[in-house]
C-alpha cells in the first residue's frame, strides 16, 4: 500500500473503443497504403519506446503478410545510442526477459539492425536523398519541424510528387500547425495517426486497485463524462471499499474570468453660474470633486452643464460619497450549466422553481437565484463547498471594476 497517488497526464482520448494497440494498427495500415502505392512516409517524432513498438509491431506486420522487407530510416543524432543502450532486466516484460536470458536480443530493431533493413543516419545525408528514389519509411526526431532537418525532407518529398505522405504519431503536436509554415502541399498526404502511450482512465482504475493507495489526486476533468460511455477515474472509495469518501482529492480549474475596463475620457465642461452656486466641492487628494444632477448641453464647441428642476428629481445630493474600490458582475447566468456542474461534482440536484426564483439544493447545501432581481445567495455548512459554488457561478459572468 502507498500513501498518495497523484494523477496528472492521461489520455485525452475516452473512448473505450480506442486503445494503443488500435491506434498502432492504424499507424502500420496507412503506412503500408502509402508503400503500395510507392510513395515514402515521413513520420516526425521522438526516439524513444513508441518507435521500438513500432518497429516490433511493424516487423510482425511484415511477416504475418509474408511482405518483403521494406527500407527503414532513422533520422537523428541520438538514435543510435538509443537503439543501441540496454535495458536492465527488472524494466522489461517477461517475454523479453526470457529472450535476454536465451542470449538472444531483447528487441527486434536489434535485428533488423543487423539484416540492414533499418538503417540510422545522425544527419541527412546524400544518402538518405538517393534512397528517397524507392519507396521507404523515414523516421525524423523532430515532430515541431522547427528544429531538426525534417523540413528540408518534406520539400524533397514535395518535389518528387509521387504519393509521399507525413504521419503524424505525437498527440501532442498539431500536424496541422506544425506544416502551417510549409503550405501548400499539393503533392503530400497528411495523417494524423496519433499513438498515445498514456495510461488510460480504465488502467489508472486498475492501477489504483493494485496500488491501494490511501490518498487519491487527481484534477476534476478525469473523473468527468462527456458521454455515457466514456471512461473515467473512479472515486477510491469506489475502487477500495475501506477507504473513506474523504480519501479522493478533485483538483478544480478555476475558468477563466473576463475582466472588462471600461475605456475613460475626460471632457470639459462649462459650468452653469446657478449650477456652480448649489454645488458642494469634497476635497480628495489635493484635489475637488461634486456629485452632480445636471442637464448636459452639447454642441459643436463647448459642453455645459446647466442645473435641473429638483421638483421633478427629488433632493439633490450635496456631498460626493467616497468608497473603496469594488466590482460589478454583470451577466446571466447559465441555469442549465450550473445545474449539470454541481450534478458532476456533487451528485443528485433537486431543482424547484417558486415563481421568479429557482432554488437548487444537494447534499447540505442551498442555492437561491431570482431570475428578476439577478441575484443568487448560497448557504452551505461546507465552506469549501460554498466557495466553489460561487467560483462556478462568477465564472460565468464579467466582471468590470467599478
Amino acid at each position: 500500500e502507498c500513501d498518495v497517488i497523484l494523477l496528472t497526464d492521461m489520455k485525452v482520448e475516452r473512448s473505450p473503443l480506442i486503445d494503443t494497440t488500435a491506434q498502432i494498427e492504424t499507424f502500420l495500415n496507412h503506412a503500408m497504403r502509402v508503400y503500395a502505392r510507392g510513395g515514402t512516409s515521413l513520420v516526425p517524432c521522438n526516439i524513444d519506446g513508441v518507435f521500438f513498438d513500432l518497429m516490433e509491431n511493424w516487423e510482425g506486420l511484415l511477416k504475418a503478410r509474408q511482405h518483403p522487407p521494406i527500407p527503414i530510416y532513422v533520422v537523428s543524432p541520438i538514435a543510435s545510442e538509443v537503439c543501441n543502450a540496454v535495458f536492465g532486466p527488472q524494466w522489461l516484460c517477461e517475454s523479453k526477459i526470457a529472450k535476454i536470458c536465451a542470449g538472444e536480443p531483447s528487441f527486434l530493431h536489434t535485428k533488423m539492425l543487423e539484416e540492414g533493413q533499418l538503417k540510422i543516419l545522425p544527419h541527412v545525408s546524400p544518402a538518405l536523398l538517393k534512397a528517397l528514389e524507392e519507396p521507404c519509411i523515414i523516421f525524423m526526431s523532430d515532430p515541431s519541424f522547427r528544429l531538426g532537418e525534417a523540413a528540408g525532407v518534406l520539400a524533397q518529398l514535395e518535389a518528387k510528387n509521387s504519393g509521399n505522405a507525413v504521419i503524424g504519431i505525437d498527440p501532442q503536436i498539431s500536424l496541422a500547425h506544425a506544416l502551417a509554415p510549409y503550405q501548400p502541399l499539393p503533392s503530400i498526404e497528411v495523417i494524423h495517426a496519433p499513438i498515445d502511450m498514456r495510461l488510460s482512465c480504465n488502467e489508472a482504475n486498475t492501477l489504483l486497485v493494485e496500488c491501494l493507495p490511501q490518498h487519491l489526486i487527481v484534477p476534476a476533468c478525469f473523473t468527468l463524462k462527456q458521454l455515457k460511455e466514456d471512461q473515467s477515474v473512479r472515486y477510491l472509495h469506489e475502487l477500495i471499499a475501506s477507504r473513506p469518501v474523504t480519501s479522493t482529492n478533485i483538483l478544480h480549474t478555476l475558468e477563466p474570468i473576463l475582466v472588462v475596463k471600461q475605456h475613460k475620457k475626460n471632457v470639459d465642461a462649462i459650468m452653469d453660474p446657478e449650477l456652480a452656486a448649489q454645488t458642494t466641492l469634497t476635497l480628495i487628494d489635493k484635489s475637488a470633486a461634486a456629485l452632480l444632477q445636471t442637464q448636459i448641453e452639447l454642441s459643436q464647441d463647448q459642453c455645459i452643464l446647466r442645473p435641473v428642476n429638483t421638483s421633478d428629481v427629488g433632493r439633490a445630493n450635496k456631498r460626493l460619497c467616497i468608497r473603496e474600490v469594488s466590482n460589478v458582475l454583470l451577466g446571466e447566468l447559465n441555469q442549465n450549466q450550473l445545474i449539470q456542474i454541481l450534478e458532476n461534482e456533487y451528485g443528485a440536484v433537486h431543482t424547484q422553481y417558486q415563481d421568479d426564483t429557482l432554488v437548487l439544493s444537494f447534499q447540505d447545501s442551498v442555492v437561491t437565484y431570482s431570475v428578476h432581481e439577478n441575484r443568487t445567495s448560497i448557504a452551505s455548512t461546507d465552506e469549501g463547498v460554498r466557495q466553489r459554488i460561487c467560483q462556478l457561478i462568477v465564472a460565468q459572468l464579467c466582471v468590470l471594476p467599478y
